[in-house]
């Protein structure tokens, strides 16, 4: 069972905890096998036609083989709320703009308002200064362009730090896994030394040859 897994032409050795190979599978496949979709049962439309909602779901121990880590530096709340500041800018600016205080220079070229407190004509902004709007809308907008800034160079740091995934997967791709001991070895064909790893010893082994080993002590196996 286990030589199914290989490489063509690449036998598995036993592994080396209980010196058997019928549990013993190549770590891609096991990874591999551990990522499904499931499709789940929805709530139900106004017209009561039933709807479904497919997810994608990962093992816990194809988490823990994983060649390279999770983001250790996501991005998505900063940009949520970027997002939110320019829309705050946005709005801010606009309303500023409908109260005639952006682009009018002289009152009484605006149309009167009436109150309806007193149901006296008055000029338009004559009784309220937006000028506090502008000050909030560039506000937010500073806010919005620091966060997408921010988030850009976050993401630029990511796809560097993953520059040495190719050297990682070199190593990884020639992983074991029994399933019996859930250990992993590099065979001696493989050009590992033979011996059984523990799954956050060999995730260490991997993400060193990557370049980005230090991030093993951030993450947890399971």
């Amino acid at each position: 069972m286990g030589t199914n897994d290989a490489e063509p032409g690449a036998a598995l050795e036993p592994c080396p905890g209980c010196g058997r190979d019928d549990q013993v599978r190549s770590v891609p496949a096991v990874y591999l096998g551990g990522h499904d979709r499931v499709t789940l049962p929805a709530a139900q439309d106004a017209d009561g036609t039933n709807r479904t909602v497919t997810r994608e779901t990962t093992s816990a121990l194809a988490r823990a083989l994983a060649p390279v880590p999770e983001n250790p530096l996501p991005t998505a709340g900063r940009t949520a709320l970027g997002v939110l500041a320019a829309l705050v800018s946005l709005g801010t600016f606009i309303g500023g703009a409908a109260g005639g205080h952006w682009f009018s220079g002289n009152d009484d070229d605006l149309p009167e308002l009436v109150s309806y407190a007193t149901y006296a004509r008055q000029p338009r902004g004559a009784d309220v200064d937006l000028a506090f709007l502008g000050w909030i809308s560039l506000a937010a907008l500073l806010v919005a362009v620091a966060l997408f800034a921010w988030s850009a160079y976050r993401r630029a740091l990511y796809r560097r730090l993953l520059a040495g995934r190719p050297a990682a997967e070199a190593v990884w791709s020639r992983g074991r896994y029994c399933a019996r001991c859930a250990t992993v070895h590099l065979g001696r064909r493989a050009g590992g030394d033979g011996r059984a790893l523990s799954l956050g010893e060999f995730r260490v082994l991997v993400w060193q040859a990557g370049g980005y080993g230090h991030l093993a002590d951030g993450q947890p196996v399971y």
